[in-house]
């Protein structure tokens, strides 16, 4: 009889054991894997109005996690666009006017920089949120600018 109550208690315990695991490594997958919605920082980067002739040659949206790992915060945006012309601070000024960012910079390329440099580029905040705009020009290619957004 001693024997048979102590065989239960071993069962109890390793069914706890094996239940609590279970729940540890549910728990852990929802944690990593979860993402939350991208409505807002959506939101706020579609404020941003690239000028008509620019090309978007890269995106990443970064939803929202429990656990962000790596580098790139989450949530965040990072948008590249070419713009096959220089780039002028009223131009930037009109993309960014709905976002109301301070502009650095006079846009205009450093013919002395023989590397990929930033040119003029506005920041502030926007619903909670960092919002930066980069104009990268480059000595080699002077009718061409790259417009880089991050929202973080």
């Amino acid at each position: 009889m001693a024997k048979k109550k102590r065989t239960a208690r071993v069962k109890k315990i390793v069914l706890g054991i094996i239940g609590g695991l279970v729940v540890l490594i549910g728990a852990t997958i929802f944690v990593f894997t979860y993402e939350g919605s991208t409505k807002p920082i959506l939101a706020v980067a579609d404020q941003f109005q690239p000028g008509e002739s620019w090309e978007l040659v890269s995106e990443r949206v970064e939803p929202p996690r429990l656990a962000c790992i790596g580098s790139v915060s989450c949530p965040s945006i990072h948008k590249v666009w070419r713009s096959g012309t220089v780039v002028t601070q009223d131009e930037l000024a009109r993309s960014v006017a709905k976002l109301g960012l301070f502009i650095e910079g006079d846009c205009k390329v450093d013919r002395g920089h023989f590397n990929g440099s930033t040119v003029c580029s506005a920041k502030g905040r926007k619903q909670g949120l960092n919002v930066e705009v980069v104009v990268d020009g480059s000595a080699y290619d002077t009718d061409d600018n790259k417009v880089i957004l991050y929202v973080d």
